[in-house]
């Protein structure tokens, strides 16, 4: 799982590989992971990464990171981030 770190600092680091969907408060990073095949999707909220979306198996998953226990969610919203990143990543 991807470490939380400052995103604009990580932004401004990797801007020239990395594809960033924005929305309100919500944010898609499509990136390449050192220690992964393919491409994943880095799920923000708020300046804070919650969650990952990878295809190193045959099927997408979605690893959630333990801050979102803090977080209240838009359950629509949340939803809507994960199919745009789940696009990207097809």
């Amino acid at each position: 799982m991807v470490k939380e770190q400052d995103l604009h600092t990580m932004e401004k680091s990797l801007l020239d590989f990395r594809r960033v969907y924005p929305m309100k408060r919500f944010k898609v990073i499509i990136t390449d992971d050192i220690d992964k095949e393919n491409l994943i999707a880095e799920i923000w909220y708020n300046d804070k990464i919650i969650a990952e979306i990878n295809s190193e198996k045959s099927q997408l998953e979605i690893e959630f990171n333990n801050n979102i226990k803090e977080l209240q969610l838009d359950l629509d919203e949340l939803l809507e981030v994960i199919n745009i990143a789940k696009s990207k990543l097809k």
